[in-house]
């Protein structure tokens, strides 16, 4: 069995303000989805900050109830967690609640598992640093122990069972600053770590979780607080088909994100980098976003706007 795993989608995000960026986000998420459907994943995992606002706008909803309309058309279950982008600080009805409803999603639930075939996937939505103990870890020791003494655990209808865990959580173990809590709190009995917060990809087996798999694809384009930089964003097809060994997930780059350039250059290099810069937006589909730094004692802001220009 193979499914995806997306996250930290940001839907109406608009970076710099921009209509462009928003649209871009909405492409990269299009494009995610239609590669899910051609390498015929069973099923999709959204682990959270699926929105960038816990009150988006009416393109952001509709982009989503577009993608989840194609995806049940083909019969692929789509499943999901909040992040904390997606919850309202004023305790509101999260809006991707809505798609639950109308059986367009399923959200995930800490102790009473979705289940497709024989795979059953569990989730937790975002806990806050405040509520990480009563949240997280009374709840994860709670459910490692049902796991284990659930007597028919290893087999639905003759076949092993395999179990995910979703969460949208830093661990500290991938960064001590960022993380709130670490491999060693997960609970045992799973074979995939769904993960999201995290924009970067990581993945890693712990030894402290019988050496399972813990994964974040990262987002599928630069956020809020990221830096422009020319980095490579995606998503995760995870593989559950080998019933003795451990999952593996393949990372799949997104291939039509907006080219994005830091550089740095001395002043008296400005006429020649803006000729390199025309020459390769000309060759882009979409002109790239530019973040240029110059060296120099003597800029003239004039003849700086009229070489930008």
């Amino acid at each position: 069995m193979l499914i995806s795993h997306i996250s930290d989608i940001h839907l109406g995000y608009a970076q710099f303000n921009l209509q462009e960026r928003e649209e871009d986000l909405y492409e990269v998420f299009e494009e995610s989805v239609d590669k899910s459907i051609q390498e015929h994943v069973e099923a999709i995992i959204l682990t959270g900050d699926i929105f960038h606002n816990p009150k988006p706008n009416g393109a952001a909803i509709i982009k989503l109830a577009r993608e989840l309309k194609k995806l049940k058309e083909k019969s692929i279950p789509v499943y999901f967690i909040l992040g904390e982008h997606d919850i309202s600080r004023t305790n509101d009805v999260p809006l991707p609640f809505l798609f639950h409803n109308l059986g367009l999603a399923k959200r995930l639930k800490p102790d009473s598992p979705a289940q497709i075939k024989d795979l059953l996937i569990y989730g937790f939505n975002k806990q806050r640093r405040s509520n990480i103990d009563n949240g997280l870890l009374v709840p994860f020791k709670k459910l490692e122990k049902m796991i284990k003494s659930d007597e028919g655990r290893k087999s639905i209808e003759g076949k092993k069972v395999k179990k995910i865990l979703a969460l949208h959580q830093g661990l500290g173990d991938f960064n001590k600053f960022a993380g709130e809590i670490y491999a060693r709190d997960l609970p045992l009995g799973f074979d995939y770590y769904a993960m999201g917060h995290y924009h970067d990809h990581i993945q890693k087996n712990f030894p402290e979780i019988e050496n399972r798999l813990v994964a974040y694809p990262g987002s599928l384009d630069l956020g809020h607080n990221e830096p422009i930089s020319d980095v490579e964003k995606g998503f995760l097809i995870v593989d559950l088909s080998n019933t003795d060994e451990n999952v593996t997930a393949q990372w799949i780059k997104v291939e039509k994100r907006r080219l994005q350039i830091n550089h740095s250059l001395d002043y008296e290099e400005l006429a020649e980098y803006v000729k390199y810069l025309l020459d390769l937006s000309n060759k882009c589909q979409k002109k790239p976003v530019l973040d240029l730094k110059l060296k120099g004692a003597k800029i003239d802001p004039k003849i700086l706007s009229g070489e930008l220009s």
